[in-house]
C-alpha cells in the first residue's frame, strides 16, 4: 500500500510540475496594457496582460539623509560597486533590483500588503528588492522568468518599455522601441509585468522602485536555469 501510494504521489508531482511549467509558456498574442483604478485581481488565477495599477504609497523617502547615514554603504551593481556616497559625486548613477534596499528604505511591509493580492496557494520563492535612481539611466532588455513581477513606483517617475513575447526575435534591433508598449510608472502606480515578457527602464530623473518576484514550488527550479 505504501509503494502504490508513493508511486502515486511521484505521478502526481510530474503531472503538476509538467502542467505549470507548460503554462508558464502560454501568451497572449493580443495583449495590451490594461489599467486599474481599484486594486482588486482575482486571486488563484493567472494573468496574462501587463496591469497599471493605482496604489497610494503612504511612506515619503528622504534619500539624502539616508546617504548621508550611512556614505560608505555599499551595492555591488552589475559588477560595480556603488555606494552611498558617489550620489554625491555622479549625476547619472543607480542601485538596481538590489534586495537589500528594502531594509534600507523600510518596505518590507508594503511588499508584503501588495504581495497578498497576487500571491497563490502554491507561491513560493518569493523576493523582494529595491532600486534607486539617480538622473539618466537605461536599464538594459530583461525577461521576465517569474510567475509574478511587479513593480511599483515610491519616488519620482520612470519609463518602462513592455514587450510581448511575440516579438521576440525583433528586440536585439535599435528600433525595437516600435514594437513596444511605452508605460509612464508614475510615484504610486503598480505595474504588472506577464511571465516571458521582456522590458526595458528608462529615467531622466531621480526615481525609486520596488520590485516583487515569485515563483510557484512547481516551477522555481525550472524558472532558474531556463532561457
Amino acid at each position: 500500500m505504501f509503494d502504490l501510494l508513493f508511486q502515486l504521489s511521484i505521478v502526481f508531482l510530474i503531472i503538476m510540475f509538467t502542467k505549470n511549467i507548460m503554462d508558464m509558456k502560454k501568451y497572449n498574442e493580443e495583449s495590451s496594457l490594461v489599467e486599474l483604478k481599484e486594486f482588486k485581481i482575482e486571486q488563484n488565477k493567472r494573468i496574462m496582460d501587463p496591469l497599471l495599477i493605482d496604489f497610494k504609497f503612504e511612506k515619503e523617502f528622504n534619500l539624502e539623509k539616508m546617504y548621508l547615514d550611512n556614505p560608505l554603504k555599499y551595492f555591488l551593481n552589475s559588477n560595480r560597486v556603488i555606494r552611498y556616497s558617489d550620489f554625491a559625486f555622479f549625476e547619472n548613477i543607480n542601485i538596481y533590483n538590489q534586495p537589500e534596499l528594502i531594509g534600507e528604505l523600510n518596505i518590507n511591509t508594503i511588499c508584503n500588503d501588495i504581495f497578498d493580492k497576487f500571491k497563490n496557494q502554491f507561491s513560493f520563492n518569493t523576493i523582494y528588492s529595491g532600486s534607486i535612481f539617480q538622473g539618466i539611466n537605461n536599464i538594459e532588455l530583461q525577461k521576465n522568468r517569474n510567475n509574478i513581477l511587479v513593480l511599483g513606483c515610491l519616488q519620482n517617475n520612470c519609463d518602462v518599455y513592455l514587450y510581448n513575447p511575440k516579438h521576440e526575435e525583433y528586440l536585439t534591433s535599435e528600433k525595437r522601441k516600435k514594437w513596444g508598449i511605452k508605460v509612464e510608472l508614475k510615484k504610486d502606480k503598480l505595474l504588472y509585468i506577464p511571465t516571458n515578457w521582456f522590458y526595458t527602464i528608462e529615467t531622466e530623473n531621480g526615481c525609486v522602485l520596488l520590485h516583487i518576484r515569485s515563483d510557484t514550488y512547481f516551477t522555481s527550479i525550472y524558472n532558474e536555469y531556463r532561457n
